[in-house]
């Protein structure tokens, strides 16, 4: 009739068949049989062949899996991973970190085959796992062969490190050695290249030589390296580098007259602008380094030899040595064959010996001018020097027109002239003056008016028009009209000899001098000190923040008693500000001196000393202050036990600069007032010539010199800050070549502050912090996300750990920052986010909590504080209660 039977069968290792027969003589034409196996669920396919007999078919075959393409044993760029999941319905795959897979389906989250390709280091180390399932649940696993290992990291950057100049066509490029820590270098690993763009073949040398060059010819090169599976670095940063110079050839000297002889040379292929030096060996004269291809030694002696030498150098400042000595005699003394003018000076032509710059304009915005000269007939040479001393300067071919280039920045120029005979006589010095400079534009609107009336006047107009040109003819005298005082008007007064009399008081006498009119004329009405004028010159940017201040004459140098101005550093002088980068400069990096163009050296204003910090990488902050008279002062303020770089071009030539680090006092005076923002530091000249260097009246701590090894004019010296704070003074010394100029003193303070701790406070003082993590983020400007400052390229280390002294301390260049200090049993401290405007130090004191909450909140006053709260609210308890009482019995 119906029912159901289980049954337990036990397979065995053949297969073997199993019977199941109805009862004969049973009505049931069917028997329905299932099957279960514990682990994987198999519904059985059954079916009844042709004698009734029923047949099962039991599938527990799982699908086959397996990579088509499987992941490659790496390093590689890039892996193509194809999987192939057979008959199963059910087709997923995971990362998995040991290769050893889940069986669970619900461990695997991808279903989308096509996403198993890796091409970044996202998934690095991990292994990739197959998971299929068919529709009666067999399911299976497979793990790939290898895990992945993607490298699509270029090797770390390298520096053109050195660039030797081996001769005058030949340089040797050295690059810092590869490293790859991936994949690891290529065979050719390095590709140099050049500052016109173009590149070497990738070699597997980091040295280039570089051969067929030209002398004297500046170079710069950058490197980049790649790796094993074509990773490539970025380009370095460029090193330049001059091949040397010739030496000059076919040294000639010829007698000009008794007192005078001239010497000549050949180029020997040098370009145009190679600096030469010759000198006359008997009387030590010479030319100083100068781009002409002759020289006059003048002031000589009849009859008398003379031995000449002439050497160059390169770009880089490189000398190649003397050629050979080449000497000539002056002419015979022998009166008889000397014209009668041999001692004459140069004779004067009709109207004089003149001198104009540009056809006598009275201003330019150009330094390259035009020079019209006149002088007399026998006048055979002339000398032009943009200062009166005619430092440097040299005899050349008189001629009647000649280009000149005036001297730099902007204010009033003056070019001076002297012209001399065939036989060395000279002239006086003629010159003539002009501005250089935006000013001129101010005087070409007042002047143009009045030149424009007058020559329109020269011509025959009617009447009206006339008359209406020369009012425009007043328009200069109206506008200047506007700037001078009304007069105050008043009462009529009587005629002034009947109120004072002519006999003058003896106060009021003109033999007291009292109050001279004119010294106090000149400085109400004068233009600003002389001083501040120069550094205006200078430093554009001092003359826009004085005009922002309304600061324009003497009188108005009251205003900036106690304003703190901020002068702009060697980065944004040089013209290497962040603005000037590119989009793709993101932190704000200096540049080393030594990495600077010829372009940017020529930028650097003379006489001026720039400080910088973190190993001439950032410049260092400073701060200007002016007193009544005038006089101006410098401070900067650093961190101690630090290191600064001082830098210095003169602006004649040095032969020697030392410099003073002197002990002022123990804690410094801090500037109070406003702070333009302009940018930071620099140095100037504050004692002017000939003062001597009054050393022995305060402490020397260190003395010191500055160098100049390639040669290029500018000086630099690196002083170590001393650990002890307080106020110091450097004091700068220049002394120059020319030995009748006086030496230059320039001034400095330094203030030092000490670096910043780390403390807990306790009641009785404080605890240094030892161990402590001191972590300085900045803030991309990019992506708006702070990150860990990277401190290596400043030549620093953060973190830092603090040791016994709890000390730490930071020189960063601007940007958004916010400190993070950790230390094992105190809370982990959080600075505000703070704003450095330019190079400053950041270093201060730190105070730590400690973890425990009581000791956190509850000091001794805090308990203090609880326990007499606690003591009145029983005192008002206990009164409470004993109203209840009393008023209990009167009920």
């Amino acid at each position: 009739t119906g029912g159901a039977s289980k049954i337990t069968l036990t397979p065995s290792v053949a297969a073997t068949p199993w019977y199941i027969s109805a009862p004969v003589g049973t009505s049931a034409t069917n028997v329905i049989v299932s099957y279960s196996q514990s682990t994987n669920h198999i519904t059985p396919v059954t079916c009844t062949d042709s004698g009734n007999n029923v047949n099962w078919d039991f599938d527990v075959t799982p699908p086959v899996l397996s990579f088509t393409d499987d992941v490659e044993a790496g390093p590689v760029a890039s892996d193509t991973i194809t999987g192939n999941w057979g008959d199963a319905s059910v087709k997923k795959w995971e990362y998995d970190d040991d290769g050893v897979c889940s069986t669970t389906s619900g461990d695997y989250s991808k279903t989308d085959a096509n996403s198993i390709d890796q091409a970044d280091e996202t998934n690095n180390t991990k292994y990739i796992c197959l998971y299929g399932e068919d529709a009666l649940g067999n399911k299976d696993t497979l793990a790939s062969a290898y895990d992945i290992n993607i490298d699509i990291t270029p090797p770390g950057s390298v520096a053109v490190s050195l660039i030797t100049a081996t001769s005058s066509s030949q340089l040797t490029v050295t690059a810092q050695t590869a490293v790859d820590s991936g994949s690891g270098l290529s065979e050719t690993p390095y590709q140099f290249k050049r500052v016109d763009g173009e590149t070497t073949d990738w070699v597997s040398s980091a040295t280039l030589l570089e051969t067929g060059l030209s002398p004297n010819t500046q170079h710069a090169y950058q490197v980049r390296v790649r790796d094993e599976l074509g990773n490539i670095s970025e380009y370095s940063s460029i090193l330049y580098k001059y091949t040397l110079a010739n030496v000059p050839s076919s040294l000639s000297v010829s007698a000009d007259s008794i007192v005078q002889i001239t010497a000549t040379w050949a180029a020997n292929s040098n370009p145009q602008g190679t600096e030469y030096y010759i000198e006359n060996t008997n009387n030590s004269s010479s030319s100083g380094w100068v781009t002409s291809l002759f020289w006059t030694s003048s002031g000589l002696t009849c009859s008398t030899s003379y031995s000449f030498r002439v050497k160059t150098r390169n770009g880089d400042g490189a000398q190649t040595d003397f050629i050979d000595t080449v000497t000539r005699a002056t002419d015979s003394c022998g009166g008889a064959s000397l014209p009668s003018g041999a001692y004459s000076a140069p004779s004067v032509p009709t109207g004089g010996f003149s001198v104009s710059i540009n056809n006598n304009e009275s201003s330019t915005d150009r330094r390259e001018v035009t020079l019209l000269l006149g002088a007399g007939s026998d006048t055979d040479r002339m000398a032009i020097s943009n200062n009166p001393e005619f430092t440097n300067s040299i005899q050349e071919i008189y001629q009647s027109t000649k280009q000149w280039i005036l001297s730099e920045y902007d204010g009033e120029k003056t070019v001076y002239i002297r012209f001399f005979t065939s036989y060395g006589q000279s002239s006086g010095t003629y010159s003539d003056t002009i501005y250089l400079g935006a000013k001129s534009i101010i005087r070409q609107i007042a002047e143009v008016p009045a030149e424009v009336v007058r020559i329109i006047t020269e011509t025959k107009l009617p009447e009206k028009i006339v008359d209406v040109i020369g009012k425009i003819g007043e328009v200069p005298r109206m506008i200047f009209d506007l700037f001078k005082p009304k007069q105050a008007t008043g009462p009529i007064l009587p005629p002034i000899e009947d109120v004072v009399k002519k006999e003058a008081p003896f106060a009021m006498r003109k033999q007291t001098e009292i109050m001279p009119v004119e010294p106090v004329e000149s400085f109400v009405l004068g233009p600003m000190p002389e001083e501040i004028i120069s550094l205006i010159q200078k430093l554009p940017q001092l003359g826009q923040a004085l005009k922002d201040l309304g600061v324009s004459r003497a009188t108005d140098v009251s205003k900036l008693v106690g304003v703190n101005l901020n002068l702009p550093g060697l980065t944004e002088v040089t013209g290497l500000s962040a603005a000037d980068r590119g989009a793709e400069y993101i932190l704000p990096e200096g540049v080393l001196l030594g990495q600077l163009t010829d372009a940017a050296k020529i930028r650097i204003p003379s006489d001026i000393i720039f400080a910088r910090g973190a190993s001439g990488l950032i410049d260092q902050n400073a701060s200007l202050a002016i007193d009544q008279q005038g006089n101006v002062q410098q401070k900067i303020e650093v961190v101690s036990n630090q290191s600064v770089q001082l830098i210095i071009k003169p602006d004649k030539l040095a032969r020697a600069i030392k410099g003073y680090l002197l002990f002022k006092k123990k804690r410094p005076t801090v500037f109070m007032g406003i702070v333009p923002e302009i940018m930071t530091a620099s140095l100037f000249q504050t004692n002017g010539k000939g003062e001597q260097t009054n050393t022995e009246e305060r402490l020397v701590v260190l003395e010191f010199y500055y160098s100049d090894p390639d040669g290029d004019g500018i000086w630099t010296a690196d002083v170590d800050i001393p650990v002890v704070d307080g106020e110091y003074e450097i004091v700068t010394v220049i002394d120059y070549q020319d030995q009748r100029l006086e030496p230059t003193q320039m001034s400095l303070i330094v203030v030092v502050d000490p670096e910043g701790y780390i403390y807990y406070q306790k009641s009785d003082g404080q605890i240094r912090v030892e161990g402590g993590k001191v972590t300085l983020y900045w803030l991309n400007p990019e992506t708006r996300l702070y990150e860990i400052w990277q401190a290596r390229k400043y030549q620093q280390t953060n973190p830092q750990i603090t040791d016994v002294t709890g000390r730490y301390s930071f020189l960063v260049p601007e940007g958004d920052y916010y400190l993070k200090v950790e230390a094992r049993g105190y809370t982990t401290y959080y600075s505000e986010e703070f704003e450095v405007v330019n190079g400053v130090g950041v270093h201060e004191n730190i105070e730590l909590k400690k973890n425990n909450l009581l000791a956190r909140y509850l000091d001794w006053k805090i308990i203090v504080i609880l326990l007499m709260s606690a003591g009145l609210a029983y005192s008002f308890y206990r009164d409470r209660r004993s109203k209840q009482t009393i008023s209990g019995k009167k009920y």
